[in-house]
């Protein structure tokens, strides 16, 4: 009767003891692929060689377009993207401003997206 009873105290003492870890996370796919596509707003949204207003414009897109997000200044109001080309065509990156497209989980989305602002028109 003492030995689990033992037993049970030594467990008990050894879970209660102070924890600062917290859990790590494994990466996935859901986390990850957030605001993957970006769907032009504006009339013309102005590709700029360097993230910033004063960088040179180097290509344009329309409204509606679909483009592909590549990356993000760490304040997140710049992205890096480059539109979808046909294959065998280079596509030409450049940075807009987050306030010129609307930022979509899929393609699919942003096609939904723009066929909804097609029709309010």
């Amino acid at each position: 009767m003492m030995r689990p009873l033992a037993l049970m105290v030594v467990l008990l003492l050894a879970g209660c003891g102070a924890r600062d870890r917290t859990p790590e996370l494994p990466e996935t796919s859901i986390l990850i692929g957030r605001n993957q596509v970006a769907l032009v707003r504006v009339e013309y949204a102005r590709f700029h060689e360097r993230p910033g207003m004063e960088s040179p414009i180097i290509a344009h897109a329309r409204a509606g377009d679909i483009l592909l997000l590549r990356e993000r200044t760490p304040d997140a109001q710049w992205l890096l993207v480059e539109r979808s080309r046909p294959e065998g065509e280079t596509a030409v990156p450049g940075w807009v401003h987050v306030s010129d497209v609307a930022l979509y989980d899929s393609h699919a989305q942003a096609r939904n997206a723009r066929a909804r602002e097609e029709t309010a028109r």
